[in-house]
């Protein structure tokens, strides 16, 4: 996909489009928000890969039996029920968004005034010395509801034959994996192992919650190994399964060593890790490579959530300038402060589409917008006196859940 920015043509009957780039949760609640603020002078254009909104899972690859989340905005719980999967995809279709309004995207070129990147995060595998990562990383993905739903129902049949199963990553993802896997009539005789590389499981929310979910893996049944990392997954032979018959022979079922960096050492016939992300910023780097940073490949943006493009020319590495003041980025992609889930990037679409409708009404006045207080463009200036200066987003204190004592 290629994406051009051009002028606001004077003259030109037909309106100039707003790319969205990325149809997860914050890329439709920035449609949303965009709708009622700009649609008499805008189109809407929403560009995203797939062909659903996937609601209530990750779409898995299965490199041997290792299988790995392509979804940071995703529940488990199709590892351990079924039945229900087909629902768990949502058809962007006009019952989704009002085509009225705005679109869908076939195409793979776009003309436009205003970009909004939000394309999200894929899962790290996050393991060295291991083969089976290096033929993870180039497996392509599947974005339409037919390939999606086979690939459910694969690791759902490794589910069902498991009986060791080891949780690398003790987040909000892989707790919620081993307790459904524990507490599901189905899967619930499973032997389950979560290992976390931190000394407390769900360390990026408040620290109590570790105690609550420790009290939770020991009514459950769930192994927990803390303070250790996964550095190595290594194949051996297993046993003759009946159950995993293929063509009427009966083959051996694979099992797993997982290498801890304390020195011990977890037999498995299944792994499942649930390690983080990588952030999906390329379709960003042609346009402005500097806005992307080099170490961690997350979006620079200003506290107006405008891309960050320092230069030679303009301003230091570390300075907030833009050269793209149309260009907006937000969500799990973007560098905002704010941790990565759904609820701060609802906040964050309200101040990107009430900056591009301050952008877009002082244009239209011909107005001069200062993009925010710690802009070092010292060539901008009020035309005529007026000037607009656009709003910045504050992440919250602390992420994610609070618990407060009630006497």
């Amino acid at each position: 996909m290629a994406i051009d920015t051009i002028p606001h043509g004077s003259g030109d009957d037909v309106k100039p489009n707003i790319v969205v780039v990325g149809g997860s949760y914050v890329g439709s609640k920035v449609v949303d928000d965009l709708i009622p603020l700009v649609h008499e002078t805008h189109n809407i254009v929403l560009v995203e890969k797939s062909s659903h909104f996937k609601v209530a899972l990750a779409i898995h690859q299965k490199i041997q039996k290792i299988n790995f989340s392509q979804n940071i905005f995703a529940f488990p719980r199709l590892h351990a029920v079924s039945g229900f999967e087909s629902k768990a995809f949502i058809p962007y279709t006009s019952e989704y968004f009002d085509e009225a309004y705005a679109m869908l995207s076939p195409h793979k070129t776009h003309r436009c005034t205003h970009i909004i990147t939000g394309t999200g995060q894929r899962t790290t595998l996050g393991l060295h010395n291991s083969n089976i990562v290096n033929s993870t990383l180039t497996k392509d993905t599947s974005n339409d509801k037919e390939k999606g739903l086979v690939h459910i129902h694969e690791w759902q049949a490794d589910m069902k034959r498991a009986t060791k199963i080891v949780v690398i990553g003790g987040g909000a993802y892989g707790v919620q994996l081993v307790t459904d896997i524990k507490t599901y009539k189905s899967t619930l005789s499973k032997n389950v192992t979560l290992v976390h590389s931190r000394a407390k499981l769900l360390h990026t929310f408040h620290h109590g919650l570790h105690d609550i979910a420790m009290e939770k893996m020991k009514e459950i049944g769930v192994d927990t190994i803390l303070g250790q990392r996964a550095i190595r997954i290594e194949e051996v032979e297993g046993m003759f399964d009946d159950s995993n018959e293929i063509l009427g022979v009966t083959r051996k079922t694979p099992e797993f060593i997982v290498h801890l960096s304390g020195g011990e050492q977890l037999r498995a016939d299944l792994v499942i890790t649930c390690l983080g992300g990588t952030p999906l910023s390329d379709p960003l780097r042609a346009l402005a490579p500097a806005a992307v940073d080099p170490e961690t490949g997350y979006i620079r943006v200003l506290p107006t959530l405008q891309i960050a493009s320092p230069n030679d020319h303009n301003a230091t590495s570390n300075s907030s300038y833009t050269a793209y003041p149309n260009v907006f980025a937000l969500g799990d992609v973007a560098h905002t402060g704010a941790h990565k889930a759904a609820r701060p990037g609802h906040f964050q679409s309200g101040v990107v589409t009430r900056n591009i409708q301050r952008l877009i009404k002082a244009k239209a006045a011909q107005r001069v917008i200062i993009t925010s207080k710690f802009n070092n463009n010292n060539n901008a200036q009020p035309h005529k006196g007026a000037h607009d200066v656009l709003e910045s987003y504050v992440p919250p204190e602390a992420p994610g859940i609070h618990l407060r004592e009630i006497a």
